[in-house]
């Protein structure tokens, strides 16, 4: 029975691959997240155009300061918002070159086990075409002792 082709790093290509995998879960949580963040933000535009919209400009100065108060709570959370998700998109772009890296090894290990695996069947190749060469010298040793 022929022997079966077993990659010698077949441990370190799983761990490779294992690592490629936490790698794109990390990637898809920080997009979440700035998913998350662009919702937020567009909540609290839509908030602000409403606000500017049904802005007192009459009315007692206690509601004109709250109406205020508001508009500057409000630019104040967009301002958050914004720091957030520029820091958001930095972490998904380290996120990807991760990834990017860790396809990388992997891509490399599994180059490296195609060119064992393909020397191995050449090898085996060899040894068969050796093996039937043998057969071959036998058959014709033993044609000519019987003549």
């Amino acid at each position: 029975m022929a022997k079966k082709f077993r990659f010698s790093l077949q441990s370190v290509l799983g761990h490779r691959e294992h690592l490629r995998e936490q790698a794109q879960i990390a990637l898809s949580h920080r997009l979440a997240i700035v998913e998350k963040l662009l919702g937020e933000k567009k909540i609290l535009e839509e908030e602000q155009a409403e606000q500017v919209r049904q802005r007192p400009n009459q009315g007692s100065g206690e509601t004109m300061m709250r109406s205020l108060a508001y508009m500057a709570t409000l630019k104040k959370a967009l301002e958050v918002n914004a720091k957030q998700l520029e820091d958001g998109h930095n972490e998904v772009a380290k996120a990807r070159l991760a990834l990017v890296e860790k396809d990388r090894d992997v891509r490399a290990m599994e180059i490296l086990r195609d060119q064992q695996r393909e020397t191995f069947h050449k090898q085996g190749l060899v040894l068969e075409t050796k093996l039937l060469d043998d057969f071959g010298s036998m058959r014709a040793l033993r044609a000519e002792g019987a003549t």
